[in-house]
């Protein structure tokens, strides 16, 4: 049976403010009923401070939620051979974290800045493709000292669609590596989120749900002043405008993607990643409730 949580990224708005420090965020994800939660670290930035790890664990003890899973950026494509291997050090320092929490799985990113679309095709996929899984190999072989999978999303426009990230998941079997598969972000590169789930759901380790509201290049929407809440609208890679929502209220057919995934045998962690431009706390808060009435109803 999957577990349900929410992502710590959801409120990051809360943290980064000051309103909240990162264990009263996860008090508040234990107190909506999360099973789980993710830590991101770019929210809660353990390499900074070490004694978060001991705090956070206790907050999550004292709230009945498990630290479950860990979202590390990191960018190991196109760049010197020595910032290379300092990412891979630093990535491994995350590594040692994420050991310690004991989470059974950690996404782990090879390009997190937005590469422009024109620098993202199918040829620079195919060119960088060794040296991603090298690095994916090289990181699963420290991480096994841990016990837990090192995770694949599909996220902005590179290392993103279900072609490409079927590719790297069958590179790599025989290893601790699985997917985080992010439901919507497979718009980001105009696929239907519905079919690409279907096609990558066997990877899957972990889910992180969301929603967009979707227009079409031809109808530009406005801009959105998202002020401390979320962000404007998006662009995909053949320029239509993507916009975050509250789970079950954007563009995405949520229930079909639900269907799928539940017909699939998932049995792994489901993860709220809030994006709309609501108060993240309400927008948070209401996604999560969708999440778990939609998956009974799938």
């Amino acid at each position: 049976m999957p577990k349900f949580g929410i992502s710590t990224y959801s409120v990051r708005t809360r943290i980064e403010e000051g309103e909240w420090t990162p264990e009263q965020a996860i008090a508040w994800i234990g107190s909506r009923g999360a099973e789980v939660t993710e830590i991101v670290p770019f929210v809660i930035d353990m390499a900074a401070d070490p004694s978060l790890v001991d705090r956070c664990l206790r907050a999550a003890d004292d709230s009945g939620v498990k630290i479950d899973n860990f979202s590390q950026n990191a960018v190991f494509l196109r760049i010197p051979q020595d910032a290379y291997e300092a990412e891979l050090k630093r990535v491994k320092e995350a590594i040692d974290i994420a050991g310690r929490l004991g989470v059974s799985t950690m996404r782990i990113d090879m390009n997190s800045v937005r590469r422009p679309a024109e620098e993202a095709t199918t040829e620079d996929f195919i060119e960088d493709f060794p040296l991603i899984v090298d690095t994916y190999k090289r990181l699963c072989d420290y991480a096994q000292r841990y016990g837990f999978k090192i995770l694949l999303e599909n996220h902005m426009y590179f290392v993103n669609g279900s072609e490409r990230t079927a590719a790297i998941l069958h590179a790599m079997k025989g290893y601790n590596f699985g997917a985080q598969l992010d439901v919507g972000n497979f718009a980001c590169v105009d696929e239907r989120p519905e079919i690409a789930v279907e096609k990558n759901v066997g990877y899957a380790a972990v889910i992180h749900m969301k929603d967009f509201y979707r227009r079409s290049r031809d109808q530009d929407p406005g801009y959105v002043e998202a002020g401390r809440h979320g962000r404007p609208w998006l662009r995909t890679v053949r320029q239509d405008y993507l916009r975050g929502s509250i789970v079950g209220q954007g563009d995405l057919d949520i229930r079909r993607i639900l269907s799928v995934i539940k017909g699939s045998g998932f049995d792994g962690n489901f993860f709220v990643e809030y994006e709309g431009i609501e108060d993240c706390e309400y927008g948070t808060a209401l996604s999560f409730e969708n999440l778990l009435r939609l998956y009974r109803e799938a």
